[in-house]
C-alpha cells in the first residue's frame, strides 16, 4: 500500500465560497418564485451580506429587505433548501491532473468535515469519487476536526498506518492540529476563508497546484 495523502475539501480542491454562491442561487430562484420577484437582486443582495458581515443570519436579513415576513417563508426551509440543493461548483484548475498523477504514487484520501449529506453533494457535484481511494465524512464517525477519527477511518479503509503520510488543507486550526495529533506532516494551502490566519506548516503552498514540489521539498515524493 502507497503512503496516504489526506486531503481536506472545502478551499483545498475547490473555492468554498462557489458552493455557498451556488447555495444563493437555489435560494434566490425559489424566493423570487414564491413572491413574485426577481431572482437577481435576491442573490445580489445575499452576496453582499455576505462579503460585509459574514455567515450567519443572511436569509433572515434578505426576507427583511425585501418585505416577506419568516411567517411566509421560514428561514428554516431556507436553510434546507440551501443545504440540500445541487451543488454547481468545479475543483481549482489542475486539480483533475494533479490527481491521477499524485495517485500513481501514493494513495488520496479526502478527509472532509461537515454535514455529511452536504458533504456529499459537493464530492458528487466535483466527480471526486472516482478521482481518489476513498472519501471519509468526519461528522459520519462522530470525530469533527480536528479530531482524527475521520483520518483513522480512512486508514482502516486502506488497511494503511499513518507512516509516511501528510495532511493537506486550508485550516490550521482543523486541518493543522489534526495532523500533529497524526504525527505527520501538514502542508498548508493558503487560499479561501483561513488564508490570513496564523498556523504553524511543515510547508505552504499558494495553491494546490504547488502540491507535488511541496511533497518533494519534505521527501514524501521522489
Amino acid at each position: 500500500m502507497h503512503p496516504v495523502l489526506f486531503l481536506d475539501l472545502d478551499d483545498t480542491l475547490y473555492l468554498e465560497r462557489d458552493y455557498v454562491l451556488s447555495g444563493f442561487r437555489a435560494v434566490a430562484d425559489h424566493l423570487a418564485a414564491q413572491f413574485a420577484q426577481e431572482p437577481e437582486p435576491l442573490f445580489k443582495a445575499m452576496e453582499e451580506i455576505l462579503d460585509r458581515e459574514g455567515r450567519g443570519r443572511i436569509f433572515d436579513r434578505v426576507l427583511d429587505q425585501f418585505g416577506i415576513s419568516t411567517d411566509q417563508q421560514p428561514v428554516a426551509d431556507l436553510v434546507d433548501l440551501y443545504r440540500g440543493h445541487r451543488p454547481r461548483i468545479a475543483c481549482f484548475p489542475g486539480v483533475d491532473t494533479l490527481l491521477a498523477h499524485l495517485r500513481t504514487r501514493l494513495a488520496l484520501a479526502v478527509v472532509t468535515d461537515g454535514l455529511p449529506a452536504v458533504q456529499r453533494a459537493k464530492v458528487a457535484a466535483l466527480g471526486l469519487e472516482a478521482q481518489v481511494d476513498v472519501i471519509s465524512y468526519c461528522w459520519a464517525v462522530d470525530a469533527p476536526k480536528p479530531e482524527i477519527g475521520g483520518y483513522v477511518a480512512a486508514l482502516d479503509a486502506l488497511g494503511a498506518s499513518a507512516q509516511g503520510c501528510a495532511v493537506v488543507g486550508d485550516n490550521p486550526a482543523h486541518d493543522g492540529v489534526a495532523a500533529r495529533q497524526l504525527g505527520v506532516p501538514f502542508i498548508r494551502v493558503m487560499q479561501g476563508r483561513f488564508a490570513g490566519d496564523p498556523g504553524d506548516a511543515d510547508a505552504v503552498i499558494p495553491a494546490i497546484t504547488g502540491l507535488e514540489d511541496a511533497l518533494r521539498s519534505l521527501e514524501l515524493l521522489a
